[in-house]
């Protein structure tokens, strides 16, 4: 009988710890406070990515959490056990068959390599959240705490009160900061958060060495929980929140308070962040100098509304292999964002709002030549109003922050930004009121064909040579061939009802 009994009891138990093997959501392994060892992670997927640098999940192992009173808890692996470790970390909510993200992390760890996870959020009593870890980077052994407090951690935010809304922010300047020193906006991705891309982009290294000030701000949450840029995605319809007027009076609250220069005033920003530094070139001209975005694009929305006040530079970073926002564009918004041209059309359009004429391209030094990728840089310039506009194509790249973990290596795109910066800055590249907004031509330099942005239905063109030769005419404004025209300088002369212009047209 007492055999009986114990082998009866050892099945009990082989069979609740196989239950709990942590290979799925369903069969999580349940924790509480204390310390846990992640010895291998090969457990089932699943397609939802609370983390901002966005790559598809890879195996997770699995464990769950819940508590009988509201607490806050902090899962963390940035141990000083865990050394040269990678980590990658989701916290979800809700049936296993439809989670939200609560929060994630990828690299806010601060010891060893940085590349360590920890995350803190507000358990709710009675509520199970599931912790899983995934072997994107690495599959390699680990340990991770999870602690909890009756206490709120100290916040490293400090709060802004905009349109009755508490929104959050991240201030940072070097110590001994000069007055009227420039101000930059670094904007995290969809479902990031202000310390991951400060942690990641290590922009307060860049500000200490070239003496700026930096703002990380906050986006606010949407209805799955994740925080984002209202640029107007298709699955954010009902979306109010004034994105732009906030960093607009942000930034001049900053501006005020701490002495920083209104002139040298900029936005750079990942994916997401990216798409919002494109609506501020389009809205917030008057208050940002010069934006940078890695990985964004621009949605056909965006595009269709912009009316700058101001015309500004820009610069894109981005990875020809980029999985969510496609190099090539999206037409049909197969990736559920919206519709969108491709990175080199958006380019166009910038450069010929801008009436940039001229253009050099470049490959840039292969320092790396272990992270599959390179750079080649395409620059538009000698515009009247002295703006530029760039992209830099990273070959073999995908969507992220080159310079971090897993990204291209050969360039670091906060370093970048911060010197196309202070190239608008050091040669006086200014802004230019915008009189002739809708009535440009792009692409420009062109190739084959260009084309004419107008508010006018009817327009006319005729195409003259350097000489004063008649080469060209029509009345379409789209997609104009010119495969007869051989390479150089030509003048565009464009008719709408009872006004004309004269644009300078670079056939390559």
């Amino acid at each position: 009988m007492k055999y009986f009994i114990f082998s009866v009891l050892l099945f009990l138990s082989n069979y609740h710890l196989f239950a709990q093997n942590g290979n799925s959501c369903e069969n999580p392994i349940q924790i509480t406070s204390g310390d846990y060892y992640v010895q291998n992670i090969n457990g089932a997927s699943y397609s939802l990515n609370c983390t901002e640098l966005n790559e598809n999940n890879a195996n997770l192992e699995w464990y769950s959490y819940s508590s009988d009173q509201n607490i806050y808890v902090t899962v963390s692996s940035d141990l000083e056990s865990n050394q040269n470790d990678d980590t990658r970390l989701h916290v979800y909510e809700g049936d296993c068959d439809n989670l939200i993200c609560v929060v994630g992390d990828d690299d806010g760890g601060v010891l060893n390599n940085g590349f360590l996870s920890t995350v803190t959020f507000q358990a709710i009593a009675g509520t199970t959240y599931y912790i899983a870890w995934d072997s994107y980077w690495s599959n390699s052994s680990f340990d991770f705490q999870l602690i909890e407090s009756d206490e709120p951690p100290v916040s490293t935010y400090t709060s802004f009160t905009h349109q009755d809304i508490s929104r959050d922010y991240i201030y940072y300047e070097p110590e001994g900061l000069e007055e009227d020193s420039p101000l930059v906006f670094v904007m995290h991705g969809y479902s990031g958060d202000a310390e991951d891309i400060r942690n990641y982009s290590n922009m307060n290294d860049i500000a200490d060495e070239y003496r700026f000030a930096v703002c990380y701000p906050r986006g606010t949450v949407d209805d799955s929980g994740n925080r984002f840029w209202n640029v107007g995605y298709d699955f954010h319809p009902n979306e109010t929140v004034d994105d732009v007027d906030f960093l607009k009076e942000l930034a001049a609250y900053l501006q005020s308070t701490n002495n920083l220069s209104v002139d040298k005033t900029f936005a750079t920003g990942m994916s997401n962040g990216g798409e919002m530094c494109y609506l501020l070139a389009c809205e917030a001209s008057e208050t940002f100098s010069a934006v940078v975005s890695v990985a964004g694009m621009m949605l056909q929305n965006i595009v269709n509304a912009c009316n700058p006040t101001n015309l500004i530079s820009l610069f894109e970073i981005h990875g020809v292999n980029d999985n969510v926002n496609y190099y090539n564009g999206d037409p049909t918004s197969s990736g559920g964002w919206g519709v969108y041209p491709s990175i080199p059309v958006t380019i166009d359009y910038w450069a010929g709002l801008n009436n940039c004429t001229e253009f050099s391209t470049a490959d840039l030094p292969n320092t790396n030549t272990s992270d599959g990728s390179y750079v080649v840089s395409e620059k538009n310039f000698g515009a009247e109003n002295n703006n530029e506009v760039w992209l830099y194509k990273v070959y073999g790249g995908g969507h992220d922050w080159p310079g971090s973990q897993g990204a291209n290596m050969d360039i670091d795109a906060s370093l970048e930004a911060w010197l196309f910066f202070d190239h608008v800055i050091n040669n006086n590249l200014g802004v230019n009121y915008n009189e002739d907004i809708n009535n440009f031509i792009y692409p420009n330099p062109a190739k084959n064909s260009f084309s004419i942005s107008s508010s006018n239905e009817i327009i006319s063109y005729v195409i003259y040579n350097i000489s004063g030769d008649k080469v060209l005419e029509g009345d379409n404004k789209i997609n104009i061939d010119i495969t007869s025209l051989s390479s150089g300088v030509y003048f565009v002369n464009i008719t709408k009802n009872d006004s004309k212009s004269v644009k300078k047209l670079i056939v390559k």
